[in-house]
């Protein structure tokens, strides 16, 4: 991308130099008008400033030329300088656009694993990539690329809850279906929250071989044998279960959480239902 700092420059040391040129004319007006002896140095420096102005000119036009090809030189300096302000506004504007179009390459980040998900990606993709940029400012196309920036954030989001709240900011934005496979986090960012890093690790733990004193240690955490609990045990044992929130004597199995049943067993060899028979009797 063209830069004007050089040219800047060269403009800004022949404006200082025409400044002490003014200044050595007037100097050297002032006694011709008196009809005095003009001093040899003063006409030497005077035309070494010209000399030197000369050349600063051309430099001035050759840089000139490198960033307005097409384009004359203007006549003035004032004149210069006023095309390199235009031209300094236009590369501010044209790179706070092309940092605001980064949204589109952040959208098409997004995907899923939901073919259905990725078509509905596909087709939003083709309405931000379609808006254009000519004829607006930086703060209307902001403002109409806003939503799909925050899509993109709101799919970086981990918690749930904030995941669906925030959606509620886009909701006029995007169909009913892309908003909800929002919700459920069905979206995830290509290679920064892949699924499938999460089933691999997984993969991985379920992989560790146990080692020896793992399994000794896994056989001494193992429940007691039945016939060594008391009767009070187990029936604290039994309280304990009925707070579970589902009927845990018809369920065995609830997701990965196993669930026994809350009717004690007791072997009938057992010396307090030995006892309990005896009194029963």
């Amino acid at each position: 991308m063209k830069d004007t700092n050089n040219l800047k420059k060269i403009l800004q040391d022949i404006v200082g130099d025409l400044d002490n040129i003014k200044q050595r004319l007037r100097y050297l007006e002032n006694l011709t008008e008196e009809g005095k002896f003009l001093d040899n140095a003063d006409i030497q420096r005077l035309v070494s400033e010209f000399v030197e102005l000369i050349k600063m000119q051309d430099s001035l036009k050759n840089e000139y030329a490198l960033i307005f090809e097409n384009d004359d030189i203007p006549d003035s300096f004032a004149d210069i300088d006023s095309k390199i302000k235009e031209f300094d506004e236009g590369i501010k504007k044209q790179r706070e656009f092309e940092e605001a179009r980064k949204v589109i390459g952040r959208f098409d980040s997004i995907t899923s694993d939901d073919e259905n998900c990725r078509t509905m990606l596909s087709e939003y993709l083709k309405i931000l990539t379609a808006i254009e940029t000519d004829g607006k400012t930086i703060e209307e196309y902001r403002s109409e690329t806003e939503p799909y920036e925050k899509f993109y954030e709101i799919v970086a989001i981990d918690d749930p809850a904030l995941k669906i709240s925030k959606t509620q900011d886009i909701y006029h934005f995007f169909e009913g279906n892309m908003l909800s496979s929002l919700m459920l986090g069905h979206f995830y960012i290509a290679g920064d929250n892949d699924p499938t890093d999460d089933d691999t690790q997984d993969d991985d733990e379920n992989d560790v071989v146990p080692t020896e004193n793992a399994e000794s240690t896994a056989q001494e955490n193992t429940a007691p044998p039945e016939d060594t609990l008391s009767a009070e045990d187990e029936q604290d044992a039994d309280e304990q279960k009925l707070v579970f929130p589902f009927n845990i004597g018809e369920i065995t199995e609830y997701g990965k959480l196993k669930v026994v049943s809350r009717k004690a067993s007791v072997p009938a060899d057992h010396k307090e239902f030995k006892s309990l028979m005896k009194n029963k009797a």
